[in-house]
């Protein structure tokens, strides 16, 4: 008689499991997604994410969007970006992802001068210095 009531139960606990339309077990992940632009608002395309806790280091590369998205185990994270020439990393501590949910973090990164590049296009052609003094000669002709 026991062994029916404890196969009795057993079934109706795997009814209830089976049936039951929420999974019973507990959903362990959550995704970090966003964008990374200037604070003009430009995308940022290719900038690398490095997600770190005691779970981990994760890293992501943005689109050509400048949009990244990542699955990550439920926790808190510190979020920075790797250098990007002319911008300033980014970085932010104790960010939470919760299990099942989507936390959004864009990323503005600030312009520096620090590693700026200069890039210098001449579009004509250089003078000569006989060209150069012959104009210079005519313009004396024309004080006198």
């Amino acid at each position: 008689m026991k062994n029916r009531i404890i196969i009795a139960s057993a079934l109706i606990l795997v009814g209830v499991f089976l049936l039951n339309p929420k999974p019973t077990l507990a959903q362990t992940t959550g995704r970090l997604k966003g964008r990374v632009s200037d604070r003009s608002g430009g995308a940022i395309e290719k900038a690398q994410i490095v997600v770190e806790s005691t779970s981990g280091r994760f890293e992501v590369r943005a689109n050509d969007n400048g949009e990244y998205d990542l699955e990550l185990p439920a926790g808190f994270y510190n979020i920075n970006t790797k250098k990007v020439p002319g911008f300033v990393p980014f970085n932010r501590n104790k960010v939470q992802v919760k299990p099942g949910k989507h936390t959004i973090l864009n990323v503005k990164l600030r312009v520096t001068l620090d590693d700026a590049i200069c890039v210098l296009y001449i579009t004509s052609e250089p003078i000569k210095k006989k060209d150069a003094a012959e104009k210079r000669a005519g313009k004396k002709k024309a004080k006198n």
